[in-house]
């Protein structure tokens, strides 16, 4: 299996979960992530699948310095990278995103996983791609393939957690 199945594997994985009858019962309740709603976890993973898209059409960066998978990864979690106000807009923008709804977020969700899957359909995965506006940096194609991975596998068990339901 190549790393684009794999990522359209999680992504399956994890609409199905978004878009079953669990996650619209529990579309307002709290989620097992502090500080977001059910709804607003699959808004999460639906609004950094758009940018995902971005990242993957737009031409490689010039001037970004290049770091792996592992480094990136570590300036946006907790630490000595991290950006607070970075995490704040992103859980704001779920949260105004979940108030659209169960069918419309996931529709929009549908959408989005789709045309990324699309866009990696024989994409060059040793190109380099930039990060921003999450950070200044560039990883390649297939380091950011894998963080992709990572975030549905993730926010899928997330979901599952919150809903009471098996894990994705």
């Amino acid at each position: 299996m190549n790393l684009a199945q794999a990522l359209s594997d999680a992504m399956a994985c994890f609409c199905a979960l978004a878009r079953s009858e669990s996650v619209g019962e529990c579309w307002d309740r709290d989620s097992a992530l502090e500080g977001l709603s059910v709804g607003a976890v699959v808004s999460h993973v639906c609004i950094q699948t758009g940018w995902s898209e971005t990242v993957v059409t737009r031409p490689g960066p010039v001037d970004h310095p290049v770091v792996t998978a592992g480094i990136w990864f570590a300036d946006v979690r907790p630490g000595p990278g991290y950006d607070p106000d970075v995490h704040q807009g992103v859980v704001q923008q779920s949260v105004q995103l979940a108030t659209r709804g169960h069918q419309s977020v996931t529709d929009k969700l549908d959408r989005v996983t789709g045309r990324l899957r699309d866009r990696l359909t024989g994409a060059e995965l040793d190109r380099l791609v930039g990060l921003e506006p999450v950070d200044q940096h560039a990883v390649t194609l297939r380091d950011f393939v894998r963080t992709r991975i990572v975030e549905f596998v993730v926010h899928a068990d997330d979901l599952a957690a919150s809903v009471g339901v098996a894990e994705a």
